[in-house]
């Protein structure tokens, strides 16, 4: 049995976790894997204990969310169809690579995503064709409208599913990114986000219990921790600027990119 200061510990990264996870809508494994990692785990199994919080992060985002009115849950399905597949390879490919290789890769994908959010953050709807109206009604009876091309989101989100189940994210650090690209308002994405990562990180999970990459001792604390933290986040999103949001996410993405490469060396 895990000592209860070390359960405290873990709760409060959970917490942290959650709250900033919720915040930009993603699971919470970019913020968690390097944590995980510091704390001595190798990367595989930091990834794949990762998953799991990852699971009941997204699930407690995607309820604060719903009470918000502000998912677009169709579209989210509708993109399920391709990252779902993605994580599960993404799972698979885990078993025929190594521990720094890992690390310099997840680092990668984090600059790369933090950049493109720094930069583009006007660039909506920029896909051609393929347009189609969508409608959330928010609590309220507010309503936000916005056009969405869903052809190449679905193609991009094969990759965001790929990066998930590999890193053990919930590729929120990707969804976000391509549901902006792709026409969508910052808030609505960060919600839908939420949303469609525990239908990714199922996907992965399966496979990662299987290898035998999570720790289930640190669930203890991590999971009560993120779940609680995800509420949070979500409240404080909902009365947050686009912009920050934007900005946030980008930041806490090249940091993170920075510790692994750090780390790496």
């Amino acid at each position: 049995m895990m000592p209860l200061l070390e359960i405290v510990a873990l709760f409060l990264l959970g917490g942290i976790v959650g709250t900033l996870s919720a915040f930009i809508g993603i699971g919470g494994g970019i913020i968690l894997v390097p944590a995980l990692i510091f704390l001595g785990l190798d990367p595989h199994l930091a990834t794949g204990t990762s998953l799991v919080v990852v699971l009941f992060t997204g699930l407690s985002s995607a309820i604060a969310y719903f009470r918000q009115g502000r998912v677009d849950w169709k579209t989210g399905l509708i993109l399920e169809l391709t990252t779902a597949p993605g994580g599960y390879l993404g799972a698979l490919l885990t078993a025929f690579t190594s521990s720094e290789q890992m690390k310099v890769l997840f680092a990668m994908l984090m600059a790369l995503v933090s950049y493109k959010m720094w930069k583009e953050e006007l660039r909506l709807g920029r896909f051609a064709g393929g347009l189609r109206l969508k409608r959330i009604v928010g609590r309220g009876g507010g309503m936000t409208v916005y056009q969405i091309d869903i052809i190449p989101a679905m193609a991009l989100s094969f990759l965001a599913g790929l990066s998930s189940g590999f890193f053990g994210i919930g590729g929120g650090v990707l969804k976000v990114p391509i549901l902006v690209a792709a026409g969508t308002p910052v808030h609505v994405a960060v919600a839908t986000s939420s949303f469609m990562i525990v239908i990714t990180a199922l996907s992965g999970l399966i496979v990662r219990t299987s290898l035998g990459h999570v720790m289930y001792s640190y669930l203890l604390g991590l999971v009560p921790g993120t779940v609680f933290g995800a509420q949070v986040g979500a409240r404080i999103a909902g009365r947050t600027k686009s912009k920050i949001i934007r900005r946030v996410f980008a930041l806490i993405l090249l940091t993170i990119s920075i510790y692994m490469i750090v780390r790496s060396i």
